[in-house]
């Protein structure tokens, strides 16, 4: 029975091949992220940076750069 594993071609592209090439952060994607840790640092810094509110900073900073990127929040439809 044939196993691909095996087979030397099938060795060499495995050894080559880098899956988080396919799944990792685009320009844009990675640009959004920055500016969503920076407006998350800014809300921490107003708040004096009291600690257990930093998934709520995130989420109000995802929010808040979504708007300003898309125009709308996520999930709802432009228009």
């Amino acid at each position: 029975m044939f196993s691909l594993q095996r087979d030397p071609e099938f060795q060499i592209m495995a050894r080559q091949f880098d899956p988080l090439w396919f799944c990792g952060p685009g320009d844009e994607a990675a640009q959004r992220q920055a500016m969503i840790a920076e407006a998350a640092y800014f809300r921490a810094q107003r708040r004096g940076f009291e600690p257990g509110h930093e998934l709520e900073d995130w989420l109000a900073a995802e929010q808040e750069v979504y708007r300003l990127v898309a125009g709308a929040e996520p999930g709802k439809a432009r228009g």
